[in-house]
């Protein structure tokens, strides 16, 4: 699995394209590790494109700092 600062594509169960990273949250958030999973639709990308296409969509949207 290739990902981009930590961000991967993945598809949900619909076709949806979403922007996925693991991050520590803390103990106080999330599973017992502190360890949650971070899911950002894509809207820009159809349910059709390829995964390229959708993590193309995560790179602008770090570059312009819309994902940390």
């Amino acid at each position: 699995m290739v990902g981009f600062f930590g961000w991967t594509a993945e598809r949900g169960r619909d076709g949806s394209w979403f922007a996925t990273k693991f991050v520590e949250k803390g103990p106080t958030r999330g599973s017992a590790t502190g360890i949650v999973c971070s899911r950002h639709l894509l809207v820009n990308v159809s349910k059709a494109a390829s995964k390229e296409a959708a993590m193309r969509e995560i790179k602008r949207l770090y570059v312009i700092g819309a994902l940390q």
